[in-house]
């Protein structure tokens, strides 16, 4: 009687296990199916605004101002790790010429922190390397830019409708033709196929450039991917609802995991050991 009470004890103390076991491998086959499903990283959040230019001091203000927001969602998701962060500040798109030839490409100029830790220069050269023509920004092209817009290395873009207060059009010039060094790079969240308009120059010409030919604002996207592997059954419930408290503080929060977190929810019903 003795060893048969001792061992409905141990199974029943081991249920809970059992089940806290069952639900971890169901959020992570979620995770997993998502990935198969889309083939994109599933767990991101992020946030899409603009920023007036009058309100700040340079672009070292915007992103501190963009950075306060990932910090918020890492203070309160401490137990999830961010594997990467992916940014894009841009001009509102302009129209340019080039001197090769082509005519009326409406761009964005743009600036990516660390692009240039992850992408391979196919022609041309870095902005650090590049020792061209001084009077003009050196900005990289992907291979879909140059596809799409029929621009070669070393070619200058001349806007014709964004001057300096003294009048002078805005003149970059193709110091490099990148693709992604690594396809797997998860910095990648958003692939170089995917901006076919934004030409890249280096944080110091996107700030010469924010003052010397001013527009009314900036606007930019962000993206935090936080590591799926970190949420478990221990603290999704918490994932759940400080998710929800960033919608409500902030309209502009976007997260890619609610389908996943609402199928969640309906399948832990069945897990019921």
């Amino acid at each position: 009687l003795v060893l048969g009470m001792s061992f409905l004890v141990a199974v029943f103390g081991c249920q809970p296990m059992f089940k806290m076991g069952s639900l971890n491998m169901l959020i992570n086959n979620s995770f997993v199916q998502e990935i198969e499903d889309k083939n994109q990283y599933p767990v991101v959040m992020g946030r899409s605004g603009s920023q007036n230019l009058s309100d700040v001091d340079g672009i070292d203000s915007v992103q501190n101002n963009v950075t306060s927001y990932q910090e918020v969602w890492e203070k309160y998701l401490s137990s999830i790790d961010v594997l990467a962060t992916q940014t894009i500040y841009q001009f509102k798109e302009e129209s340019c010429q080039g001197y090769y030839g082509s005519k009326g490409n409406y761009v964005n100029v743009s600036y990516m922190p660390e692009i240039e830790n992850h992408i391979e220069i196919l022609k041309g050269e870095n902005f650090e390397e590049y020792v061209g023509a001084g009077e003009y920004y050196p900005c990289l092209i992907s291979e879909a830019v140059m596809d799409e817009y029929n621009l070669s290395y070393g070619e200058v873009l001349k806007f014709v409708n964004w001057t300096s207060e003294s009048g002078e059009n805005l003149q970059l010039v193709v110091c490099g033709i990148f693709k992604e060094a690594d396809r797997t790079d998860l910095f990648w969240y958003v692939e170089p196929t995917e901006l076919s308009s934004n030409i890249f120059v280096s944080k110091e010409s996107f700030d010469e450039i924010m003052k010397q030919y001013p527009q009314s604002s900036i606007s930019y996207k962000h993206y935090s991917l936080f590591d799926y592997q970190d949420i478990n059954s221990s603290n999704i419930e918490d994932v759940k609802y400080y998710i929800e408290e960033f919608k409500k503080a902030d309209a502009n929060f976007m997260f890619t995991f609610g389908e996943m977190i609402a199928n969640y929810d309906a399948e832990k019903k069945t897990v019921n050991i």
